[in-house]
């Protein structure tokens, strides 16, 4: 499905409609609509600092991988950083602002609201291909290395990064009993991270 709004085309993917669906039908506790609203909170402060800095986006994409915005304009690496950073500082806000209302509260609500986005938060600012963290530190050394060795030391720093989570995710998973689902997440970045070494060659 793809339509336009205000210049934007906005695509939806039908997996990515069938993985929410899916989610939300096995999710009996309503957790995943915690998760859900962190995401879009997420992407809120992506899009708020694209607007802000004159770089509206072009396109929207809504894939089973997640959520893709591509901005217009010229790339500067000021407004270019704020806009990698604008989805964990909207979590991080998102965080304090359930934290704030648990204390007051001691509703279960606000706090699987504020660990959502906490989590979510955490999780992006990885330094792992695809996430906000290496978003980060790509355009940190763009401003003194080539496009080239650039994105060979972000490659590099992404599958060392994934090979020790995974290790250290299946021995959790193995003597803790940790939820399996991060190990499924952790191979689809190391999927992702395999097929971007593989066009840097």
């Amino acid at each position: 499905m793809e339509f336009s709004l205000k210049g934007c085309k906005i695509s939806v993917s039908p997996l990515f409609v069938s993985f929410l669906c899916i989610i939300l039908l096995i999710d009996t506790t309503g957790t995943m609509l915690f998760g859900l609203l962190a995401v879009l909170i997420h992407e809120s402060g992506h899009l708020f600092f694209m607007f802000i800095s004159e770089k509206e986006p072009e396109t929207v994409k809504f894939q089973l991988g997640g959520i893709i915005i591509k901005s217009r304009g010229f790339s500067d690496y000021k407004y270019d950083f704020l806009i990698a950073l604008g989805g964990c500082l909207f979590n991080f806000l998102a965080f304090i602002f359930g934290i704030f209302y648990y204390y007051h509260s001691t509703s279960e609500m606000w706090f699987l609201f504020s660990t959502s986005n906490f989590g979510l938060m955490i999780f992006n600012l990885a330094p792992i291909n695809g996430l906000d963290g290496m978003d980060l530190i790509r355009l940190k050394l763009l401003s003194k290395h080539s496009l080239e060795k650039t994105d060979k030391i972000c490659n590099t720093i992404s599958y060392i990064f994934i090979i020790i989570c995974l290790c250290l995710s299946s021995l959790a998973v193995v003597f803790f009993n940790l939820n399996p689902s991060i190990l499924i997440c952790l191979i689809y970045l190391l999927i992702l991270t395999l097929i971007s070494i593989k066009r840097t060659h």
